[in-house]
């Protein structure tokens, strides 16, 4: 049996594709990743209050990262990505930098139908606490999961 891999914009421009027909057109859509199972109610309705206040096109869930210095391994060998190492600030003089923890997206159709991306037109971001950045993609993965939200009285 062979798999074929299927983007998350072809799975939702096949749902609009449906409901359209029997529904009526939506204004926005709201995805949620299966793959990111930490976030509460009240992620979903403060970023719906951001997009409608915002007059947003796109909107994505955000996990603020301000303590890292991040290296990649370059043709010559390590290089730092975001520092200079000769020059190395305290950490709390970093810029505030935004990782898109994928737990969930906003979005216009239309973006969706005319570029066939989850992003673009005017962008906006929903920041999340930092414990709600793990995502489920190894099987060790729904451990640490799901001892998150047992600490966080999620579960």
């Amino acid at each position: 049996m062979t798999f074929q891999v299927t983007s998350s914009e072809s799975a939702w421009l096949h749902a609009l594709d449906v409901t359209d027909a029997k529904m009526g057109r939506f204004e926005r859509i709201v995805a949620l990743q299966a793959t990111s199972p930490i976030r509460e109610p009240a992620d979903i309705d403060n970023a719906l209050a951001t997009f409608d206040r915002d007059h947003l096109d796109s909107l994505l869930s955000v996990c603020e990262v301000e303590d890292y210095f991040n290296w990649r391994i370059g043709a010559s060998g390590p290089e730092p990505i975001n520092y200079d190492y000769r020059n190395r600030r305290m950490r709390q003089q970093i810029e505030k930098r935004y990782l898109e923890n994928g737990s969930f997206y906003v979005l216009i159709p239309s973006l969706l139908r005319e570029q066939n991306n989850r992003l673009g037109g005017k962008i906006g971001f929903h920041v999340m606490e930092r414990h709600k950045m793990f995502q489920i993609d190894r099987p060790e993965d729904v451990k640490l999961c799901a001892a998150i939200m047992r600490s966080y009285g999620y579960a």
